[in-house]
């Protein structure tokens, strides 16, 4: 597929889908279901939902806030909201009332447009119920997983009714550059969720940064299963594909079974995704995942999370294909490291900077080591990119926080190695500091991810009288497997450096995760 450029396609990230549309109407946009929509008929639904919600009274700067899984509603209310210049607020769709409360309070969102719920959970009661209550927001429109049926509820109209009787065309608007295009909230692994601030030059420049960082040939078949609400999944799934004139597989949640067969149902070369779902497709039967899988798949990307070499290992051998770990975050616009084309995929490592993006290490001394310095210092992550958030949504004091002379702070500890590679050790917040010694939960998690009999692990920080601090992990095994725990603990002390073995072990049925598949700590203690 031909390469376009921002100045050949323009500054609001809707103009990727007029000029798809126009270069290749008849190509497969969406796979949803057994439902398939070409450019052409999704630029069509989108102009006449813009034109829909103009004729409401929405316009330039008004909040809208979207709420929906990876279906061809999000696609069309994402792409009609910034076509329009309003500003899209997407949320998580695992929102429960009082965060969904929360958040669209925070935006002040004038409309809301929600999906209908997953399964007997009617999560558009829920959200009908917290907008009555929110004197903002003035309408709230259903997105069934059909774009085009008719609303579960007589009082919430449908998304099919905001298009209805609407013109098929739709000037885009073209807002300022530094104008907010969306606001992603933060998974909040410290208090209150925060609306990052993405502006429209970010989209437009992360977007082309990443169409230069993998082979056209190999992504013209994205199977979209991260959500649309992270940043990870509008930035591989979403607007790339469709600058690109690509096709999305949209999956609405990560069933393995589900996921396997619509890669091979369609042929998905692509799929980027957190490292627990990629166990979670190893542990299916060859039954299941049989040799089609492999053959289709050309990029296995992964994110959002630390990849376990012995996960890698068993990928590469059961499939023959290999996991690319990348870095990124939803303050920098996505992307911040890769294994680019060139690049030797070394799967402990996060890849190399991004081409447009500077990233340092701060060392304790306060040096910033650069990826060609040979010094493997350990220290903060800090960046510059063209994708650096505007800020944190009316926090000013905590924009102020996260950047530090002009380059924004990650919270992550990394080093790079000799090559130019940057290795992630943990976030500074989960540091455990036992006595003298500092470990990061990565540590121990990804060492246990390699013991036969484990299926996921996770490790917190505990009080202790003496050393202050010591570790818990708390054990998943897998089905049908039994160890005792002073075995798994002589184990890991064989595994691990001297000092770093955890004081407790606590087998669990499970972990919690968020809706993309991070572990959530704070559940845990």
């Amino acid at each position: 597929m031909q390469t376009m450029t921002m100045a050949q396609i323009g500054s609001n990230a809707s103009h990727f889908l007029d000029a798809a549309a126009h270069r290749c109407p008849g190509e497969t946009a969406i796979v949803h279901d057994e439902r398939r929509y070409s450019y052409a008929a999704v630029a069509e639904l989108v102009d006449r939902t813009a034109n829909g919600l103009k004729a409401a009274g929405f316009g330039l700067g008004d909040v809208i806030a979207l709420v929906a899984p990876n279906r061809p509603g999000f696609v069309i209310a994402y792409y009609a909201i910034l076509k329009i210049g309003a500003v899209a607020a997407v949320l998580s769709t695992g929102l429960k009332r009082r965060d969904l409360t929360a958040e669209l309070g925070d935006c002040r969102a004038r409309a809301v447009l929600a999906f209908d719920g997953f399964g007997d959970t009617q999560f558009i009661s829920t959200a009908a119920e917290v907008c009555a209550a929110l004197d903002h927001v003035e309408r709230l429109w259903v997105i069934p997983s059909d774009p085009l049926a008719a609303s579960p509820l007589s009082d919430v109209p449908a998304l099919s009714e905001l298009m209805s009787d609407q013109s098929a065309q739709c000037p885009t608007v073209c807002p300022s550059a530094d104008a907010t295009a969306e606001l992603i909230f933060t998974s909040g692994s410290t208090g209150r969720n925060k609306g990052v601030e993405i502006t429209h030059a970010n989209l437009a420049a992360m977007t082309q940064i990443n169409q230069a960082i993998t082979d056209r040939a190999q992504t013209r078949i994205r199977l979209t299963v991260s959500p649309l609400f992270h940043i990870m999944g509008q930035t591989f799934g979403l607007n790339l594909a469709v600058l690109c004139g690509e096709t999305m597989v949209l999956v609405d949640s990560f069933d393995p079974e589900l996921v396997a067969r619509r890669i091979v149902e369609h042929g998905a070369t692509h799929l980027v995704a957190m490292p627990i779902y990629y166990r979670k497709l190893m542990d299916l039967p060859d039954s299941v995942v049989d040799r089609r899988f492999a053959d289709s798949l050309k990029i296995c990307g992964t994110g959002g999370g630390p990849l376990p070499g012995a996960w890698a290992d068993e990928f590469a051998l059961r499939f023959g294909l290999t996991l690319t770990p990348g870095y990124g975050l939803t303050e920098a616009g996505g992307i911040v490291s890769w294994h680019c084309p060139a690049d030797p995929i070394k799967t402990e490592t996060v890849g190399r900077p991004v081409s447009g993006v500077d990233v340092r290490v701060m060392a304790d001394d306060g040096r910033l080591v650069e990826p060609d310095a040979n010094d493997p210092a350990e220290g903060e992550i800090v960046l510059r990119s063209p994708g650096l958030m505007k800020g944190y949504l009316d926090r000013p004091q905590a924009t102020t926080d996260a950047f530090h002379a002009g380059w924004l702070k990650t919270g992550d500890i990394g080093a790079f190695d000799a090559e130019g590679y940057l290795h992630i050790r943990g976030r500074i917040s989960g540091r455990i500091i036992r006595g003298h010694e500092h470990i990061y939960p990565a540590e121990i998690e990804t060492a246990l991810a390699g013991h036969p009999k484990v299926q996921a692990a996770a490790a917190i920080a505990v009080p202790h009288d003496v050393l202050g601090q010591d570790i818990k992990t708390i054990v998943v095994l897998k089905d049908g497997a039994d160890i005792a725990v002073p075995e798994l603990q002589s184990w890991l002390e064989g595994e691990l450096p001297e000092g770093k073995a955890p004081g407790v072990i606590e087998f669990r049925d499970a972990l919690p995760h968020t809706e993309y598949g991070k572990i959530t700590y704070d559940r845990l203690r």
